[in-house]
């Protein structure tokens, strides 16, 4: 396994233009080198996702609220694929309730984000993000079937 960041991709998934393309600038202003896709319908990842010659998503930074399928829907069936089993999956939402939390880490999320309202602490919710899930978490340095266990 070639233990390079560039080797590794960010998937954000939102129906919000305005938050894909403030998330992505908070990645790009900390320096994340990594490609970053971004998808405005969870069914257009899936998509994506079943393409074979498409590229496995490290990490997907998912909303939960949205049209057609939301997240939670587009989480389960991501979860359900073994093809993506070692994928991180953090839900980025609006919602602080209780229930969508719950059901959210039920459903097989990595993590949850409650959407900040300004963009100092999206930059501090990507540097998060890479710290935890590139760096500190060694999604670099321990086989990704080791790290997620």
């Amino acid at each position: 396994m070639n233990n390079d960041i560039d080797t590794f991709s960010l998937f954000m998934v939102d129906d919000d233009d305005d938050d894909l393309e403030l998330m992505k600038s908070a990645f790009t202003e900390i320096g994340f080198p990594s490609p970053i896709q971004c998808f405005n319908e969870g069914q257009e990842l899936l998509n994506y996702l079943l393409k074979r010659d498409s590229q496995e998503p490290t990490l997907i930074l998912l909303d939960l609220n949205m049209p057609k399928n939301n997240g939670k829907t587009i989480l389960n069936k991501i979860r359900q694929n073994p093809d993506f089993k070692n994928a991180v999956i953090i839900i980025y939402s609006t919602s602080n309730s209780k229930s969508d939390i719950l059901e959210a880490y039920q459903l097989g999320c990595n993590a949850y984000v409650i959407k900040p309202n300004c963009y100092t602490e999206i930059i501090k919710i990507a540097s998060g993000i890479k710290k935890l899930w590139f760096d500190a978490n060694n999604v670099l340095k321990i086989p990704r079937e080791v790290a997620l266990v």
